[in-house]
C-alpha cells in the first residue's frame, strides 16, 4: 500500500508561515509520530544529530549540497515550537528529542482517509491470507501457513508497522477522537462568535492563531461562560477600550485569552463592572503611572496638555494641514 502523511488544514496553514526547511523537517519529524498519542521520539530515538543528517543533501551533478550546523537544527525545532506546530516534551535535548504534536487527527477529512487506507491494508491482508480450499484440507493448512509467513514479513517492513492498529479498537479511538474534536471546534466556534459581537469585528476571520489561543484557554480548563466572561469584562474595561493615554483599543482574543493571569484578570474586572470598581481600579492605575513619570514623560505630558487646550480655544491646529 502507498504510503501517506496527513497534514491537516491547520498544519498547511502555518507552515505556509515557515521557511522550506523548517517545512520539511517538521514533515520528516511527523513520519515518526505515534498515531494514538501524537508523539514523537518515544518509540524511535531522534536528536539534532539525526535531523542534521536527515536534511543533509549531497552534492550531485546538477545540484546544490546541502547541509545544517547542530546550531541550527536547535533554531528549526524552535520555528516549530514557536509555530505551536510542536511541544517538546524531553528535558535533556543532548540525548534525545521527544515531541508532541498536536494536529496528529483534528482534520475530520484527513481521519476518515486514515481509517480507511488502514481498513483497506487489513481487508486485503485477510482475503490474501484466507483459505482458498476447503478448511479441512491438508493442503490448504500448508497454503495458509505460507502466505501468512510471506504476509507477516511484508507487515512488519510496510507503512503499518503493527497489525493491531487495523483492528476495532483502534477505530473506537479514532471515532471517539473525531467526535471530541467536533465538540471542541463547536465550541471554539461559539466563542469566537460571543468575541465578535461583544466586541463589534463582524469581519474578524477565525484563523489558525485564533482558534489556538481559544482551544489553549480550553484545554486550561476555562468553560465556555469563563471564556465569555473575561471577554465581556474586556468590554466593559474602559481602558482596554480606548480611554488610554496612547488612545489605543486593546480588545484582541489573543490578548484576552493569553494565559491564565490574563483571562481570570478580565474575568474580575467583569464582576468588578457591576459594582463600578473596575473603571475606579483603571483611575488609580492612570494616578500610579503620573506619580511615578519620570521629569521627561512629565513635561512631554504638560506640553501635550498645553496643545490640546489651545486647539479646543482657538478652534484650529497649530499641525500644518497634510
Amino acid at each position: 500500500m502507498e504510503q501517506f502523511l496527513p497534514l491537516t488544514r491547520t498544519e498547511r496553514q502555518l507552515l505556509r508561515e515557515l521557511r522550506y526547511i523548517t517545512r520539511v523537517a517538521y514533515i520528516e519529524i511527523k513520519e515518526f509520530m505515534d498515531w494514538e498519542t501524537g508523539i514523537v521520539g518515544e518509540r524511535r530515538k531522534i536528536s539534532y544529530q539525526w535531523l542534521r543528517e536527515t536534511l543533509y543533501l549531497d552534492a550531485s551533478q546538477g545540484k546544490i549540497g546541502h547541509s545544517i550546523t547542530k546550531s541550527q537544527a536547535r533554531h528549526i525545532i524552535h520555528e516549530l515550537e514557536k509555530a505551536t506546530l510542536l511541544t517538546r516534551l524531553s528535558k535533556n535535548d543532548e540525548k534525545s528529542l521527544v515531541f508532541k504534536l498536536d494536529f496528529s487527527l483534528s482534520d475530520e477529512s484527513v481521519q476518515n482517509k486514515f481509517v480507511r487506507g488502514a481498513y483497506e491494508a487489513y481487508a486485503k491482508f485477510t482475503q490474501k491470507c484466507a483459505p482458498q480450499n476447503p478448511p479441512f484440507s491438508p493442503q490448504n493448512t500448508t497454503n495458509s501457513a505460507e502466505c501468512f509467513e510471506k504476509y507477516e514479513r511484508e507487515i512488519f517492513v510496510s507503512e503499518i508497522e503493527d497489525i493491531e492498529k487495523c483492528s476495532t479498537p483502534l477505530e473506537s479511538r479514532i471515532i471517539s477522537r473525531i467526535s471530541r474534536n467536533k465538540y471542541t471546534l463547536n465550541l471554539i466556534q461559539e466563542i469566537f462568535s460571543f468575541w465578535q459581537t461583544t466586541l463589534n469585528h463582524p469581519g474578524a476571520k477565525l484563523d489558525a492563531k485564533r482558534k489556538r489561543v481559544i482551544e489553549n484557554a480550553l484545554k486550561l480548563g476555562y468553560s465556555i461562560d469563563a471564556c465569555k466572561q473575561a471577554i465581556r469584562g474586556c468590554a466593559h474595561s474602559a481602558f482596554h477600550m480606548g480611554k488610554n493615554q496612547e488612545g489605543k483599543v486593546y480588545d484582541h482574543l489573543s490578548l484576552i485569552l493569553r494565559d491564565s493571569e490574563r483571562i481570570e484578570q478580565f474575568i474580575a474586572l467583569e464582576k468588578q463592572s457591576s459594582t463600578g470598581q473596575g473603571e475606579q481600579r483603571h483611575a488609580n492605575h492612570h494616578r500610579t503611572f503620573v506619580k511615578t513619570e519620570t521629569p521627561h514623560q512629565r513635561v512631554t505630558r504638560e506640553l501635550g496638555d498645553q496643545i490640546r487646550e489651545y486647539e479646543q480655544k482657538s478652534g484650529r491646529s497649530i499641525w500644518p494641514p497634510r
